[in-house]
């Protein structure tokens, strides 16, 4: 009786093991199956200090946006857009990553496309290709911090990393 308690005992103790060491492998697994599906190019940049004073910023052709009615922009297709097939034009997810404690405004060919938290991320779909990318982080004294201009070749996803 004693004998069949410790075989049920081991047996029990295996199986755990067993199992944990699956969820493991297959925890490990989706991480790097989800790493490679999500890579796309990423670029890495340090701020310039501005001074202010200098006049209006010649990479900034829109400093807000507002909506007009005869304008749509169409959705991407990540987004229930039109897909594409083959090589035609088709979206790209510009990805900000800001690796900084400031607020940072964010544009794309100019364009004023958002504001982007202390620490946090923003995305902006585009079409696919080159894409002007430019950022700045605004202080109350009238100085600034920018990153770019930056042209990104995007097709697919584009990661830009905004450090002080």
């Amino acid at each position: 009786m004693r004998f069949k308690s410790r075989t049920a005992g081991l047996f029990v103790l295996f199986f755990v093991s067993a199992t944990f060491l699956v969820f493991m492998l297959s925890t490990t697994s989706a991480a790097q199956t989800m790493s490679k599906g999500a890579q796309g190019k990423t670029e890495k940049e340090h701020a310039q200090k501005s001074r202010g004073g200098g006049g209006p910023d010649a990479n900034i052709k829109s400093d807000s946006e507002k909506n007009d009615p005869g304008k749509q922009v169409p959705a991407p297709a990540a987004k229930g857009g039109e897909k594409t097939k083959g090589s035609g034009p088709g979206s790209c997810a510009v990805i900000f990553d800001n690796r900084s404690s400031w607020y940072i405004r964010l544009y794309i060919d100019g364009a004023y496309r958002g504001t982007i938290a202390p620490w946090g991320d923003s995305y902006a779909y585009t079409g696919s290709g080159t894409t002007q990318l430019y950022a700045a982080a605004v202080f109350n004294d009238g100085s600034s911090y920018t990153w770019g201009p930056r042209s990104a070749s995007c097709y697919g996803t584009f990661t830009w990393q905004l450090f002080p």
